[in-house]
């Protein structure tokens, strides 16, 4: 019954990232080998006014090959691509990385974790928590100004007062 009272509303969260289109336009894509380019380097090229839409696509890129290192809980080392996380959180002193069914421990500190993933898709949601904005399903509004997130896997994350205004609706 309370439920009504509050008049919640649930919207399905859309991306703004496309990578076939760029302005509604189909995107070609060509591949060019060449000798002069180093091992492990891509170089892609664009005319002035698709420089928007290569850097969000390196971006994409990035989030799929970058890698960070934790820890399962058998202490061995996991590499788990930037792209696979849904979302960060600190408990007590300890800082948790969150992939679709398993969670890991990351050893360095929240800030420097944080700093590396605000680069890519990721936001702020709590003094406590990052969020993988790829990785959001549905997004509800609640009492008090606050916003529950839905993730692709089922998990629900509050979002705090102070951080509302960063989840586009």
């Amino acid at each position: 019954m309370k439920n009504n009272l509050h008049n919640k509303k649930e919207k399905r969260y859309n991306r703004d990232a496309d990578s076939k289109t760029w302005k509604g336009k189909p995107v070609e894509i060509k591949l060019k080998r060449s000798a002069d380019v180093e091992p492990g380097c891509i170089i892609l090229t664009c005319n002035q006014a698709d420089h928007a839409y290569v850097l969000n696509l390196v971006q994409q890129l990035n989030q799929r090959v970058l890698k960070i290192k934790v820890f399962n809980q058998r202490q061995s080392i996991i590499h788990i691509a930037i792209n696979d996380i849904y979302y960060v959180e600190v408990i007590d002193t300890k800082v948790f990385v969150y992939d679709r069914t398993n969670s890991y421990e990351y050893k360095g500190k929240f800030r420097s974790i944080y700093q590396l993933l605000k680069n890519f898709a990721f936001i702020q949601v709590s003094r406590n928590t990052i969020i993988n904005t790829e990785h959001i399903y549905s997004i509800k509004t609640l009492p008090q100004c606050h916003r529950e997130l839905t993730l692709e896997n089922g998990e629900n994350i509050i979002v705090n007062r102070k951080y509302k205004d960063d989840i586009i609706i």
